[in-house]
Parts: structure tokens; C-alpha cells; sequence
């Protein structure tokens, strides 16, 4: 028991900075990445079941394929809304 309280401890610290962070994506919001130039679209925020640690699934709208990134990265300065 002791040892999945250390786990989820230890989760909830990985994901402490993005809840204060105010400024987040809103689904079918349009975003680019600074350094390919690619341009995306999220589809919707989500939690990693094992860790809780929040994430974004978005599309790239070149090919449509769908990708999912930890939120800290996507608040992080790599990408920016165009929309």
C-alpha cells in the first residue's frame, strides 16, 4: 500500500506545475510548432491512467494522424495558437 502512495506522490508533483499554469489549449483550438513550422489541432486534454499526469491529444492537420504530448510540453513554449 505504502508503495503506490509514493507513486501517486510522486505523479501529482510531475503535474503540479501545468494546474497552476492559467494559459491552457481549448479543443479545436489550431496551434503551430515553433520549430518544424507544423500545424496541429487539439482534439481534447486526457489523464495517463497509471501516473494521472495530464496530456493533450492533438492532429496534425497535414495527414490528419493524431498524436498525444504531456501537457508541460505543450505549455511549455513549443507551440503557439494561430487561432
Amino acid at each position: 500500500m505504502k508503495r503506490k502512495m509514493v507513486i501517486f506522490e510522486a505523479s501529482s508533483k510531475k503535474i503540479q506545475p501545468f494546474m497552476q499554469n492559467k494559459t491552457v489549449f481549448q479543443p479545436g483550438q489550431k496551434l503551430q510548432h515553433l520549430k518544424t513550422g507544423g500545424l496541429y489541432q487539439i482534439i481534447c486534454q486526457a489523464n495517463i491512467e497509471a501516473t494521472l499526469e495530464e496530456v493533450y491529444v492533438y492532429q496534425a492537420l497535414s495527414n490528419h494522424s493524431h498524436w498525444v504530448r504531456p501537457a508541460s510540453e505543450m505549455l511549455d513554449g513549443r507551440f503557439i495558437a494561430i487561432e
